[in-house]
């Protein structure tokens, strides 16, 4: 018979196992007695990837959740307030978002695992540009997460490419007026050159980040690293061919790779 006792035990041996955790009080004789709750903290980053086990160990021992309160009714406004930061900050071109972007949202609103292999994904394949994709995609993961339903995920999807689109169109208008005003000037002139070498450091750092992306995969699916390595250096060698001998369009060398990737895929 599954008692209150192996329930907790099976608890606190998943906790040990998967995250870092602290009992507030009282716990010097759980599992044997218990006070009329157990408080729990857990660190944020864990609790997003153990929520649904967590509730699964509950599930089996015959409890249900009737209901999940997330605290912080904030949430939302730091949602929309990081946004219009991440918008603000947007320079470089598209790949270079995504470093703002990991550093805006991944853990405290989208986990890891979700911006690289869903959002990033997607984002990459859809035409359109990149900023207005990546906040609608967050704010669709994120309102799931946060209201449970996909009304509320469509809603904050909605909100988070408008405030892509309604920042980014004011900043350039303030921006190419001081810019059309200030171009002359040896400040202006002087930032650009910085500038250049910014995005090189931030192009570079998304590089960085997918590459370890690519290795996480390689040990999900058990391949050698050295596959994945030579992988990826062939789709450079490609790409640069592709470009610089054949003078191939962008978009149609983007068809190619993701083609090229559903084979790898299929086939591994």
């Amino acid at each position: 018979m599954k008692t209150e006792e192996h329930l907790l035990n099976r608890i606190i041996d998943f906790l040990n196992e998967s995250s870092n955790y602290a009992i507030l009080r009282n716990y010097q004789d759980i599992p044997k007695q218990t006070s009329r709750d157990i408080d729990i903290i857990i660190e944020r980053t864990d609790f997003y990837s153990i929520r649904k086990p967590l509730v699964n160990i509950l599930y089996e021992f015959g409890y249900h959740v009737l209901m999940y309160y997330k605290g912080g009714e904030m949430h939302s406004f730091v949602f929309a307030f990081r946004s219009i930061v991440s918008v603000l900050m947007s320079f470089g071109g598209g790949d270079a978002y995504l470093v703002i972007a990991d550093g805006l949202f991944v853990d405290d609103m989208v986990s890891e695992d979700t911006f690289y292999n869903n959002i990033v994904s997607v984002v990459n394949i859809l035409p359109g540009s990149i900023l207005g994709k990546t906040l609608s995609c967050v704010g669709y993961y994120f309102g799931l997460d946060f209201f449970g339903n996909y009304l509320g995920s469509i809603f904050m999807a909605i909100a988070g490419g408008g405030i892509a689109i309604g920042v980014s169109c004011g900043a350039f208008h303030i921006f190419y007026s001081l810019y059309d005003e200030f171009s002359t000037s040896r400040v202006c002139q002087t930032l650009g050159n910085y500038i250049r070498a910014i995005i090189a450091g931030l192009l570079g750092n998304v590089i960085l980040i997918l590459f370890r992306q690519s290795k996480n995969t390689a040990i999900s699916y058990q391949i050698p690293m050295i596959v994945i390595f030579l992988i990826l250096i062939g789709s450079v060698i490609l790409n640069h061919i592709l470009s610089e001998k054949f003078r191939v369009n962008n978009t149609v060398i983007v068809i190619i790779d993701i083609l090229i990737s559903c084979l790898l895929f299929c086939y591994i």
